[in-house]
């Protein structure tokens, strides 16, 4: 499997196009993301979809707790860690971007999982967006790759992950919601 994902890695990687380099850079940049989502998130809450927006917090919440602490800091506890591609195979992976925290594991993808339970909820409550949904969460995830930081399972385990992150704030919501209610 190492090796079938490790040919997947180079291939995507393999694309010297600058500006397509330039482009899963930004697609990929941490910072743009906690941009673009606080942005939507405050859309949302300013334009009568209270609830939404409550979600995406909640499943960022998640996502911070779940995957960028307990698993990428536990990893090594937990046998999950792994080396980023280009670290791995610094001769046929390049890296693509900004440096931002090499020592993490690659394992699993950050980006993806946070990207796809946004995506989530933004599909829970407008299911007419699911192609455009796919298509945004595919271009991160495929950037991911690219940029020589993830090989495609760890991706895969961030897309699970993120489904999972928006289901459970899903059924949450109204526990949420009394919650909230009760403090008022």
């Amino acid at each position: 499997m190492q090796d079938i994902e490790k040919k997947i890695v180079i291939y995507l990687n393999g694309s010297c196009s600058k500006r397509l380099d330039r482009l899963s850079a930004i697609v990929s940049d941490i910072k743009l993301l906690i941009i673009v989502w606080s942005l939507a998130g405050l859309y949302f809450l300013c334009n009568g979809f209270e609830i939404l927006a409550l979600q995406l917090v909640f499943v960022f919440l998640l996502h911070t707790i779940f995957c960028e602490g307990i698993l990428k800091y536990g990893a090594k506890f937990l046998s999950l860690e792994r080396v980023r591609p280009y670290l791995a195979y610094p001769d046929e992976i390049r890296r693509v971007g900004i440096n931002f925290s090499d020592k993490t594991s690659s394992f699993p993808s950050g980006h993806t999982a946070g990207m796809t339970g946004g995506l989530f909820m933004v599909y829970s409550a407008f299911p007419q967006t699911l192609l455009i949904l796919i298509l945004l969460g595919g271009v991160v995830a495929l950037s991911r790759i690219h940029n020589g930081l993830h090989y495609p399972s760890d991706v895969l385990a961030g897309i699970l992950l993120g489904i999972t992150y928006g289901f459970v704030a899903l059924q949450l919501t109204p526990y949420l919601i009394d919650l909230i209610s009760s403090i008022r």
